[in-house]
Parts: C-alpha cells; structure tokens; sequence
C-alpha cells in the first residue's frame, strides 16, 4: 500500500498477496485450494531479527499460507551496477531461511529505482549525492529496464527453490512508485524484459505483474494494449473499497473502487484479451484508524467491522474460481498514531496484541485452504458515513502572495492544526493513498495559522487538496487548488 520510503540502510514497503498452491510449492491434496496470505513489513530497518520471527510465528498461527514481503532494488544496487548490498543481503538471507523452517511461502516484491539507474531529473538527482532516497528519486522509472531484469535475475537465482513467488514492481498506475511521461508503456517494457529472464533463472517461479492500486480497469486495459499479455504468470491488482462494505457495489463511475465489482471488472479486461492466467489480489484490507466523514480512502471503521469486512472479502473471493492468492494487507499496524490511516491496517496492533481480525482471518484461512466454504460476516450492507459530522470552527484556504503559496486559516486559539496534501489528477482522483505533503501550524492567539507551501513539490501534480484537522474527536475542512 501506498506509501514508501526506499533509503539506503533502512527498508523498503508494500502491500500483500497469495499464490497458486502448485506454483508455491504446497502440498498435492491442496492444490486445487486458494492461498490465503497476509503482507508483512519484515525487512524494515526498524524490524530486527527478534521482531522477524515474531511476526512470522503470528503468521503461521494466523494460518497465512504466504506472506508478501517489499524488496528494494534502490537497497539492493544501491551504490551501482552490480554492487550488491551484503547487509541488506544477510537479511533477505535470513528472512527466506526462517520463513521456510515455518511452512510459511514468500512473495517477494523488488521495487523502487537506484539513483544511478533512475530517470529522475537532475535537480533531484544532484549527481546522487547523499539523501537523493528523500528527494524522490527511486520513484522514478528506470532508464533502461535491462538493468532491472539483471538485479532481477541475481535475486531469482540466489533464492531458486526457495522463494515461491515474484512481484514486479509495486502500483505503477501511481506516481508515488512509478513516474514516467507514459506509465502503461515503460512499466509494459520493464515486464517483457524482465519475465523470460527470471523463469530462465528459476522455471519453476511463479512470476507476477499488474500489483495495480485499487482496481483499475482502464490501466489494465492499456497496459494489454502496450503488449504486457502473456509475460507473466499472474495478474495481481489491489481491490481496496476505501471504508465501504467489500459487498457495496458503489455508483458507476466508482467501479474501481468497489471490491465486489472491480475485482470481475478486471477479469474482464483480460479475458477480453484471451488471457486467462489466474488473479492474485496481492493486496486489500480495511484501517481501524479515527478517522471518520474524510476520503472514503482514508476513514477507518472499528476494529469489529474490521473484521466483518474481512470475512465477507474472503467468502466473496472463494466465489471468483479465477482469483488463486488472497493477500490481506497487513500483517501488524505501522505506528501508534490514531489519526494515520496508514498505520493501522493490520491483523495485529503495534503492540502485536491481536484484533478481532486475526481470529476472522485464521477462520477464513483455514476453510480458503481445505477448499470450504469461508464464514462471513454482517457487513453486507453500506454504513452511513454522515453521522459524526462536528460544527467546530475550523477554516482553511490557499493564499497566494507573489509566486508564492500559503495555507491559511482560522482555528481555536492555540490549537495544533494538521495539514496534509492530496495529490490529483485533472479530473480530481487521487494519485496515491496517502498524503504526499505534511506539515503542521500552530493556532495563534488571533486563531490564525499559516505555512508556506514548498512549491516545487507542488509542481509534480496538476491539482491537490489540502486537508485541515484539529482537535480530538478530529474537525477537518479541506480546500481543492490547481498550480498548473
């Protein structure tokens, strides 16, 4: 999921997904199951080896049949072609070693550019100084894809045998991994290049493409255009439905991001090209956050219907025969902060004490893997979002001054105000999940704020909004701007 920093000495992230029995390696008699998985954040530099293992005992207790791990290649090839990190090595080392003592199959997903292969502009760049992994740089698309299916081709043979599964990349229908002037196009060409190499390295791989944010249909669609169909072994896209029930079909024009009608709507566009290779939703879930009556993408929903979403998910995924893995993101909560979406997806909490969707997930697991049929919950119907709607004052507005932007506004004096900037397209969609600006203000004793906008960061969108908070239970106002 959507939101990534790729450093050198600290790791990368994303989002999850679940294999074909037979391609991972499972036993004969579960072949024709579907894999439950879960993702996992296990190679961050913050996790050490104690936190490793716990999180993979939680997963082999949790009945997770394959964990989705994120791999760097700005980690990886950090310092040039062919210079291979040894520490971020031992790691990848140690993690394919405990996962298989546990029965547990990896997906691993290689993502984010080196500076020195990256086609990021120069002033970014800056000669790859040191702290180009803060400047955006590995979001960038490679130069030369060549040199992707190398790296590639290097982890597949040392791993052969022993890592079940593939991912290429990670979301390339975002800007916030894969920025390119023709994103279908580049990512298309990364995929032909690399597919005949890695399974040349390790026939026996199952080799993945797509991971598209959300359901996305039209770039799945232009991706077949551009030739991707039959370079791969699975199709794998991320069906989230934001805080809305899995089984809320939502209006037309927001297909995408309904997970029981994006998911065939997807299936259509490949079938509509003859492509019958099975789907991995490598990654999907639901955030316990306080965040409510914001983006749909961003509310959280309590830790009960959290778990309800989940078994209603998997009970609709054992339905779709063409669907092999099922990856629910994520494994444990990213932080502690109640008002960050994307710190609270997890099974487990920051603490690892467990949700009520550990247990709804080990339920689910457990019948996806013998073939039968998946408790569900009660979440069936659309909850009403209006509800908690406060009326304190809070307002916000962009100002500009010369050549210069600000985000003003009103406040309770003294109030810590939290800003955070939306990225969007010119029809007004997000360009990823998670805020790429934040900053805070504090209230004066007029009530006012203000803070200056960086604003060659808001040159890389052509619209943005801008989102208020204050207070505890949270008061948000959002503002829309266009720069270009």
């Amino acid at each position: 999921m959507s939101q990534v920093r790729a450093r050198p000495g600290a790791l990368v992230l994303v989002l999850l997904a679940i294999l074909p029995a037979v391609a991972l390696g499972l036993p004969a008699a579960a072949s024709a199951a579907q894999s439950p998985g879960v993702h996992g954040h296990v190679l961050w530099g913050q996790v050490d080896d104690a936190e490793m293992d716990r999180q993979l005992d939680a997963a082999k207790a949790g009945g997770v049949r394959v964990m989705r791990v994120d791999v760097g290649w700005s980690t990886l090839e950090e310092k040039g072609k062919g210079q291979y990190n040894s520490w971020y090595l031992s790691r990848i080392d140690r993690l394919v070693d405990a996962a298989n003592q546990r029965g547990v199959k990896l997906l691993l997903s290689v993502m984010f550019t080196p500076c020195w292969a990256s086609t990021a502009p120069a002033d970014l760049k800056q000669d790859c100084s040191s702290g180009w992994w803060g400047r955006g740089v590995s979001s960038y698309a490679p130069s030369d894809p060549t040199d992707y299916a190398d790296a590639m081709t290097y982890l597949v043979q040392r791993y052969r045998g022993r890592v079940g599964a593939w991912e290429l990349w990670n979301e390339p229908n975002l800007d916030s991994f894969w920025i390119s002037p023709n994103p279908a196009a580049d990512y298309t060409r990364l995929v032909r290049e690399t597919y005949p190499r890695v399974k040349q390295a390790d026939p026996g791989a199952t080799i993945v493409a797509g991971a598209l944010s959300n359901s996305d249909h039209e770039f799945a669609q232009r991706l077949y255009q551009e030739g991707i169909g039959g370079h791969f072994d699975a199709f794998s896209f991320h069906p989230y439905s934001g805080d809305h029930s899995p089984m809320d079909p939502l209006s037309d024009p927001w297909a995408s991001a309904s997970f029981i009608r994006g998911v065939p709507a997807v299936r259509e566009v490949m079938t509509a090209h003859g492509d019958n290779r099975p789907v991995w939703l490598t990654e999907f879930g639901y955030n316990t956050s306080a965040i409510r009556d914001d983006e749909p993408w961003l509310d959280g929903v309590d830790e009960a219907t959290q778990a309800r979403h989940l078994q209603d998910a998997f009970a609709q995924v054992q339905k779709w025969g063409y669907v092999d893995a099922a990856i629910w993101y994520n494994l444990k909560d990213r932080g502690t902060d109640p008002y960050e979406a994307l710190d609270h997806f997890g099974l487990l909490r920051h603490d690892e004490s467990r949700k009520p969707a550990f247990e709804a997930f080990k339920a689910s697991a457990a019948a996806m893997s013998s073939g039968q049929p998946a408790p569900t919950g009660t979440s069936s119907k659309p909850g009403n979002r209006k509800g908690n709607r406060k009326s304190r004052r809070l307002v916000v507005r962009v100002v500009r001054r010369g050549g210069r932007y600000f985000l003003r506004g009103r406040a309770t004096r003294g109030a810590l105000v939290r800003l955070a900037g939306y990225r969007l397209d010119r029809r007004g969609r997000g360009l990823q999940r998670g805020p790429a600006l934040r900053m805070r203000a504090r209230a004066r004793k007029s009530g006012h704020f203000s803070r200056r906008l960086p604003a060659r960061r808001l040159r890389r969108a052509p619209r943005w909004r801008f989102a208020a908070r204050t207070g505890r239970p949270a008061v948000r106002k959002t503002v829309r701007a266009a720069f270009r």
